[in-house]
């Protein structure tokens, strides 16, 4: 959550800068997520890592060590792939506000998710 805020206070005072996207380049978002069970030798958590691409530009990426052990490498990814769909819909909701956030999702028929 604070890296999202310190992201978008970047992008608010960075507005000359920006992303690149190519003219040619489609508009659809990918993200990538992976995670390694229990890698941490003195906790036995799991870390785990995502990327995500908006056309073929990184948008957002992370690193970072979970939580909680998982038991089973399925619960580690299943954890990373969770981790990995939330941070778009954090972006989006921060960038569109609540009420456009909450319109939005509504017309994809992702409310109720």
């Amino acid at each position: 959550m604070a890296v999202s805020l310190k992201a978008i206070r970047y992008v608010k005072s960075a507005l000359g800068l920006g992303l690149f996207f190519l003219a040619h380049n489609t508009l659809s978002l990918f993200a990538y997520s992976d995670s390694d069970w229990g890698s941490c030798l003195m906790t036995r958590k799991s870390i785990i890592g995502f990327c995500i691409f908006l056309g073929s530009s990184l948008v957002s990426w992370k690193s970072k060590r979970q939580a909680t052990i998982s038991k089973s490498s399925f619960e580690a990814e299943y954890r990373a792939m969770t981790s990995t769909i939330c941070e778009p819909v954090d972006i989006l909701t921060k960038a569109f506000g609540k009420t456009l956030h909450h319109h939005m999702l509504l017309k994809l028929g992702m409310l109720d998710l």
